[in-house]
């Protein structure tokens, strides 16, 4: 993708932002909000107020979200200064506009990112613009993240190990879940080099030190760990594999789970594909990718709360890896189906109804349809099990 393209990538994007915020500000004036969804932008204002009040977040000012994100939050109203916005919500309406700006800054390099990585057909990387994924970049802050973990990969496969797990590390201060991906990229190096990089782990922990220690210092240890309970004593919600597996037994079969240990047993398996990659051959850099979409889809699908914009964080890997049509199949119908659920459904039924909850199972049942083939074919690559199957499938024997 020249620097033309891109351009003119980034002036769409930006007028498409400008469109939605401005001239479908109300969502055809009904409470759909189809377009505009203010509720997370508002509360990313909320969690961006330490700056304008001069306040320590976490201890003054709440923040369920990492340092980074956190920090990033307050950049909306340092660049609403240079407007003429004076009243609350005249500050509010910049805020939201200017933050869906930015989005499209990093849903253009992220566009840019998957198109270098792509082997062929590039023009794919356009899938990012879907509708879910598009409503998502303008709504939430997710493309971040999805941006950084690009970015990381991106220089992992230029060898840059350093700068890769740097930007891993940063990534990781913005949303959690890729703390995950450190593994694989550990076993990759490893398989490139039979050594174990110890720089790496450096590298990571120093830049991660660097990052929370702000918090600590001024927060205290307290304050570092509101994020942290926050999201640890939450409880699950209708989206999530657990609401819908509670749901099933519970209606089907009279049969009532052990939520607890349930709830544990999921916790357990969103990290279930770490040791499987320490114990892999990860030898190229296709298989980092794959390893790290396995990675993502088994820490979101047995996430107790799940959320519909974490489409933007497997979305990119998936556009990588695509080989044929049944592929974008795949991914348009998982982002038209979050789509109708999230927001339109969500915003129209009043309560739990039957075409609700066909639709969180239709996608969970994509869900499974990416991740078994998924999962199969790079069980093959383990070593543990590839020894196990040695020695229990015996040997043929020739005549």
């Amino acid at each position: 993708m020249t620097f033309t393209k891109t351009t003119l990538l980034l002036v769409l994007l930006f007028f498409v932002s400008i469109l939605f915020s401005s001239f479908f500000i109300n969502n055809f004036y009904e409470d759909r909000y189809v377009i505009n969804e203010f509720g997370d932008r508002y509360i990313y204002a909320q969690r961006g107020m330490w700056y304008i009040n001069e306040k320590t977040p976490y201890s003054e000012v709440f923040s369920e979200y990492p340092q980074i994100a956190t920090y990033f939050f307050a950049l909306p109203y340092i660049i609403q200064k240079l407007t003429n916005a004076e009243t609350a919500p005249q500050i509010m309406y910049a805020y939201t506009t200017i933050f869906s700006l930015l989005m499209m800054v990093f849903a253009t390099a992220s566009i840019f990112l998957i198109y270098k990585l792509r082997v062929d057909k590039k023009y794919l990387s356009l899938l990012m613009l879907l509708p879910a994924s598009l409503y998502f970049i303008h709504n939430r802050y997710d493309i971040i993240p999805a941006f950084l973990s690009l970015l990381s990969l991106y220089l992992l496969q230029k060898k840059k190990f350093f700068w890769a797990t740097a930007i891993l590390a940063i990534g990781v201060m913005t949303k959690w879940y890729l703390v995950i991906l450190l593994p694989i990229y550990l076993t990759y190096y490893f398989w490139q080099t039979k050594k174990i990089n110890w720089k790496m782990i450096i590298v990571f922990t120093l830049t991660t030190i660097i990052i929370i220690m702000p918090t600590i210092l001024t927060a205290g240890f307290d304050g570092f760990l509101v994020p942290y309970i926050f999201h640890l004593t939450r409880n699950f919600n209708l989206e999530s594999t657990f609401f819908i597996l509670y749901y099933v037994f519970e209606q089907i079969g009279n049969i009532y789970i052990d939520s607890n240990a349930m709830l544990t047993f999921f916790f357990l398996m969103q990290f279930f594909i770490a040791p499987l990659a320490l114990t892999s051959k990860i030898k190229t850099f296709e298989k980092v990718i794959k390893w790290s979409l396995l990675s993502i889809l088994f820490f979101v699908f047995f996430a107790k709360f799940y959320s519909p914009q974490w489409i933007l964080w497997f979305s990119p890997l998936v556009i990588i890896l695509i080989k044929n049509k049944r592929d974008v199949l795949w991914l348009i119908l998982f982002d038209l189906t979050t789509y109708i659920y999230f927001p339109i459904l969500y915003y129209t039924i009043t309560e739990i109804s039957i075409i609700y909850l066909l639709t969180i199972i239709f996608r969970t049942f994509l869900f499974i349809k990416l991740i078994l083939p998924l999962l199969l074919e790079l069980l093959n690559d383990n070593l543990i099990l590839s020894y196990f199957k040695k020695k229990l499938i015996p040997k043929t024997v020739s005549n």
